[in-house]
């Protein structure tokens, strides 16, 4: 049975106004959308700490690190420095190469030893620039395209590293400078940072005028990066390792491998093959190691 409120009754029920303000204050009515202006003020004005709360983990994975702008075709985030079969410029007594490896340039065995005592000793020895008479490390940025033409040109032994870790031991780009930048005096040269000497480069392209005591180089495909001094790095550092194939795997100590990471392991007669058989970069690809 329904009990009969009377208005007497109803003067007896308590106030609930403030009930109700209160209610609407918690559970505030839905408002319209706000425009593309008032978004962008109203998430400005949040502090950093509550807007990165609110984005969810797979959004996360979105925000830039500085690396996107690698991720072209004719650029690299690696560099690679490629041993050779030839006697290094290097003085310095410590460098085990100078007396322990014999040349053989058919086989490439020097360049395969010179890679191995690198790896164990985790140091890369400085060579002396033929220029400036500075001491670097060399290494040249590796894209795809260029690293089959690297490894014809030197050899198909390497270590390859990522340009961060080559820019925090001190290393950048080489600075590709006319060649008649010897022409300025001693007073001149002795207002430029000593520093900057160890990575200068000349050019003088052949499309240039032939000039007396100017001979025509040009590097700038190398697209260079020095180190300099020696370099250390541990194993952890190393991105890749070029090999010419597998038996070369084979022939390094084990725990080495081990410690390095046999997928860190490039053979670079699978890679040419695979250029050979599908050319998508139109290389021309010179076997001057014989056919195998």
């Amino acid at each position: 049975m329904v009990k009969k409120v009377c208005v007497e009754d109803m003067a007896l029920l308590p106030d609930t106004s403030e009930l109700e303000d209160s209610v609407n204050e918690t559970n505030p009515p839905k408002r319209p959308k706000p425009t593309a202006s008032s978004k962008t003020s109203t998430k400005s004005s949040k502090p950093m700490e509550s807007v990165k709360s609110q984005v969810p983990m797979e959004k996360h994975k979105k925000i830039k690190t500085g690396y996107e702008s690698y991720n072209k075709p004719d650029s690299s985030f690696y560099i690679v420095h490629f041993t050779k079969s030839k006697a290094p410029f290097c003085k310095e007594k410590e460098n085990p190469i100078r007396s322990s490896v014999k040349i053989d340039q058919k086989n490439f065995k020097s360049a395969f030893n010179r890679l191995e005592s690198i790896l164990k000793s985790k140091t890369i020895f400085a060579s002396m620039m033929p220029w400036t008479k500075a001491s670097c490390v060399c290494f040249t940025e590796c894209p795809w395209t260029s690293l089959i033409h690297h490894a014809e040109e030197y050899s198909p032994f390497g270590i390859g590293f990522n340009k961060k870790f080559i820019f925090d031991s001190g290393g950048g780009p080489a600075l590709y400078i006319r060649s008649d930048f010897e022409n300025l005096t001693e007073k001149d040269k002795d207002r430029w940072p000593p520093g900057v000497f160890n990575f200068i480069t000349p050019f003088w392209p052949n499309y240039t005028k032939q000039v007396k005591k100017l001979k025509h180089v040009d590097y700038t495909h190398e697209r260079e990066w020095r180190v300099p001094g020696n370099l250390t790095f541990e194993y952890q550092d190393i991105e890749f390792v070029v090999v010419e194939n597998y038996d070369c795997i084979e022939k390094i100590d084990s725990e080495l491998k081990k410690e390095i990471g046999i997928e860190k392991f490039l053979v670079m007669d699978i890679y040419e093959s695979i250029e050979k058989l599908w050319p998508v970069h139109n290389l021309s690809i010179n076997n001057q190691r014989g056919e195998k």
